[in-house]
C-alpha cells in the first residue's frame, strides 16, 4: 500500500502553487479531517494535513487508501499523493491562505487551536472552523483577527456529502465568508451561507425532529413503529436507526447542546431515551447494538434487527405503558416541530430564502426527495393546514406553535416558495 510522506520538503506542490486560494491546511487528522484532507486533494488541491499523532496520521493514509479504492473514479494514490501531506508540525502554514481547523469539537480545545494557528499563518490568511455545534462566536473570542473566522460546517461523510454550511460569525467579513464559499466549491461541494447559532441551520431543524422523537418515546411509542412510519414517508433512515448510525454518544451530546439553545421548543427531557441506552454502554451501530443490534451478513453487509435489550430498557425507564397512534398521528408529531423550527430560522434570517433552507435539509440530512424540504412539504399541505394541525398538536408545548410567518401564510393562502421576501 502505498503511503503519502510525513515531511513533506519546501518544493513540494503546496509551496509551488501559485493560486494562493488552492493552498489548504487541515489540523486535526480524525474522521472528519481525514475526509476533509481527502477531498480537496481529489480535486487536486494542495493540502497539508497535521495532526499531533503520528498513529492518528497513519490511519488517515489508511482511511484514504480506502477510499480510493471505492471513490476515486481513477485517481491513484501517486496523483493524491502528489497534492497531500501529512505532517506532525505547522511546518508550511505560514503559506497557507485557508486552515480548516477540525479537531474534537470541544471549546478549550479548539480555541488553544486556533489560537496557535493564528499565530503562524499571514495576517489575510482564513481560519475555518469545521464543528456542528459549537458557536463561531465563542470560537472567535480569543482570535486576535475574528474577523478572518468563519465556520466550514462539512456533513459526514465528508468526501461524499455535498453540502458545506459556511457560518458568519456576529464579526466574519465578507472576505472571510467568501473565500470560504470559494473553499468549498474549489472541493466540489455546494455552500449555503448561514448565521451563527445553536445548530447552525441544518442541524438546528434536524434537532427539532429527534426531540419529536423523544418525546414519542417517552410517551410509549415503540420506536420500530415510529421508524417504519418515517421510512414510509421517505427517509432514508428512521430517527431511531439515524440514532444508531450516528452513535448514540455523539449524538446524545449534539442533543444537548442544541436542545439548550432552544429551551422553549426543545426542553429538557427527564426520560431521554438516548440518555438511558448511552448509560447501558450501548453506543449504536458501531458498537454492535443500540436501538437496534447490528452483525456482518454473508456479503458482509451489515444487517439489523430489533435489540430486546434497548426495548426492555426503554420500558423500564422512559415508558411503562405502550401507547398506540397511526402512522399518520406519527408523522405529524414528527414533522410539524421540524417545519416550526424551519420557519422561525427563516424569519430570523438564518439563511437567505425558503429554496436555499430547503436545499440544505435536502442535501446535508437527506430530507425525503419527493417532499422537497420542510418548507415546500408546508406549502404542499398548505399553511393553513398546517396551522390546524398545529392547533391540534399545540397541548405537547411551545414546539407545536405556529409562528407569525406561517399564520400570515395561512390567513392569506400565501406560501413559502412564493414569498421569500416576506418575513
Amino acid at each position: 500500500m502505498a503511503s503519502f510522506p510525513l515531511d513533506p520538503g519546501d518544493d513540494d506542490a503546496f509551496a509551488a502553487c501559485e493560486d494562493l486560494l488552492l493552498r489548504t491546511c487541515v489540523v486535526g487528522a480524525g474522521v472528519m479531517g481525514t475526509g476533509i484532507a481527502y477531498t480537496c486533494a481529489s480535486h487536486g488541491l494542495p493540502v497539508r494535513l497535521k495532526d499531533v499523532r503520528g498513529q492518528a496520521l497513519m490511519q488517515a493514509q489508511h482511511d484514504m487508501q480506502r477510499w480510493l479504492a471505492r471513490h476515486g473514479a481513477g485517481l491513484g494514490a501517486a496523483e493524491l499523493g502528489g497534492v497531500l501531506r501529512t505532517q506532525l508540525d505547522y511546518q508550511g502554514f505560514e503559506c497557507a491562505s485557508v486552515v480548516i481547523e477540525a479537531v474534537v469539537d470541544n471549546l478549550g480545545i479548539k480555541n488553544k487551536v486556533l489560537g496557535e494557528v493564528e499565530g503562524l499563518v499571514a495576517a489575510d490568511a482564513v481560519l475555518l472552523s469545521n464543528t456542528s455545534s459549537l458557536r463561531i462566536d465563542d470560537l472567535a473570542a480569543g482570535l486576535q483577527r475574528p474577523h478572518n473566522f468563519a465556520g466550514m460546517h462539512f456533513f459526514n461523510p465528508a468526501p461524499l456529502m455535498p453540502l458545506v454550511e459556511v457560518i458568519r460569525g456576529r464579526q466574519t467579513s465578507d472576505y472571510a465568508v467568501q473565500t470560504a464559499v470559494k473553499q468549498a466549491q474549489a472541493m466540489g461541494k455546494i455552500p449555503i451561507v448561514v448565521r451563527d447559532g445553536p445548530g447552525f441551520l441544518v442541524n438546528r431543524i434536524l434537532m427539532a425532529y429527534m426531540h419529536a422523537f423523544l418525546r414519542l418515546l417517552a410517551d410509549g411509542v415503540d420506536f420500530e413503529r415510529i421508524d417504519r412510519a418515517a421510512e414510509a414517508f421517505g427517509w432514508p433512515m428512521g430517527p431511531a436507526y439515524l440514532e444508531d448510525v450516528v452513535g448514540l454518544d455523539i449524538g446524545t451530546l449534539s442533543c444537548d447542546l442544541i436542545f439548550a439553545g432552544y429551551p422553549e421548543r426543545m426542553p429538557h427531557l427527564p426520560r431521554n431515551a438516548f440518555r438511558v441506552l448511552l448509560d447501558a454502554g450501548l453506543l449504536g451501530q458501531k458498537g454492535g447494538a443500540g436501538f437496534y443490534r447490528y452483525r456482518s451478513g454473508e456479503d458482509g453487509r451489515l444487517e439489523r434487527s430489533v435489540n430486546l435489550q434497548a426495548r426492555q430498557l426503554l420500558r423500564e425507564q422512559v415508558a411503562s405503558e405502550a401507547l398506540h397512534l397511526e402512522d399518520g398521528q406519527i408523522l405529524d408529531r414528527l414533522m410539524l416541530p421540524m417545519i416550526i423550527e424551519a420557519v422561525h430560522a427563516l424569519q430570523e434570517s438564518v439563511v437567505g430564502s425558503a429554496m436555499e433552507l430547503d436545499r440544505a435539509l435536502s442535501l446535508g440530512i437527506g430530507f425525503p426527495p419527493l417532499r422537497g424540504g420542510a418548507l415546500r412539504y408546508a406549502d404542499e399541505l398548505g399553511a393553513a393546514q398546517v396551522v390546524a394541525r398545529c392547533a391540534r398538536y399545540r397541548h405537547l408545548g411551545e414546539a407545536y406553535e405556529a409562528p407569525p410567518l406561517l399564520r400570515d401564510l395561512a390567513s392569506r393562502q400565501g406560501r413559502f416558495h412564493e414569498n421569500d421576501g416576506a418575513r
